[in-house]
């Protein structure tokens, strides 16, 4: 989801008026208004809401403006509570250890389509970011940079995000993979073949996008937050909303494996 042309032009307005005014209280005032206008549905509020304090997050580093820019309490606490009954009302895909250990293993393959299976599982990254993206290491203990982020829409397409691996061993193998030159345009599909004969005919690429949260929402979640916003934040998604498809995957087992 996108902002509609109508609330851009007068985010445009009231951005041109803090700028002269640098009255913070009237701009709140005015976004919200903005961002409610036509009674839009809470998920589209939320939706709104996350996009809108991004926008300003480039304009300001006023941190109690740009914390305020957000949908009443109670809306959010109902769009959680109905993200956790659909998840439990969801069918969960059962991540056995036999299955994150072969992933494991791949690192050693010298088939690009394994090699891709395991730096898509270790880094929670879309197939298309990993055959397009530029990546390199983050002065953040155990993160990655990656400039070309994909779906962020108006959005920056620059961020970080954190392995299960070493940030070293991801980049020495993704240099790896890339060397050898795969068609990037029967890729994905050759390799959901694989997948699904290697691990199950459930799987695909993007299932290893949810096992990637699955495992560090069970292993690498030290302040126990909330599934979904774990996962926003681990998939560096733009609202809570856009979790809800990668809660079909658990991790059934209890130990970390070693050697990832």
């Amino acid at each position: 989801m996108s902002l509609t042309k109508r609330i851009n032009t007068d985010l445009n307005l009231i951005i041109s008026d803090l700028q002269q005014t640098q009255d913070f209280t009237a701009a709140l005032s005015a976004i919200k208004k903005t961002i409610l206008f036509g009674n839009p549905a809470p998920r589209t509020q939320s939706t709104r809401f996350s996009l809108v304090k991004r926008k300003f997050k480039t304009i300001t580093d006023n941190k109690n403006f740009i914390d305020a820019i957000k949908p009443d309490n109670n809306l959010t606490q109902g769009l959680i509570k109905k993200n956790l009954e659909i998840r439990d009302n969801k069918t969960v895909l059962g991540i056995t250890r036999d299955k994150i250990e072969l992933l494991r293993d791949f690192q050693r393959s010298k088939d690009p389509h394994e090699i891709a299976m395991y730096l898509l599982f270790v880094s929670g990254r879309r197939t298309s970011e990993l055959l397009n993206g530029v990546f390199s290491l983050s002065s953040k203990k155990g993160f990655i940079d990656l400039d070309g982020f994909t779906k962020t829409r108006e959005h920056s397409d620059i961020g970080d995000f954190k392995t299960i691996s070493t940030p070293k061993k991801f980049l020495r193998l993704l240099t790896k993979f890339r060397k050898m030159n795969v068609n990037k345009g029967t890729f994905v599909t050759i390799m959901n073949r694989r997948i699904k004969k290697l691990l199950g005919s459930e799987y695909t690429a993007h299932s290893l996008r949810s096992a990637y949260a699955a495992y560090r929402y069970k292993f690498d979640n030290p302040e126990k937050k909330i599934i979904n916003k774990f996962i926003m934040e681990a998939l560096n998604h733009r609202s809570i909303d856009s979790s809800i498809a990668y809660l079909g995957h658990g991790i059934v087992f209890e130990e970390k494996i070693k050697g990832i």
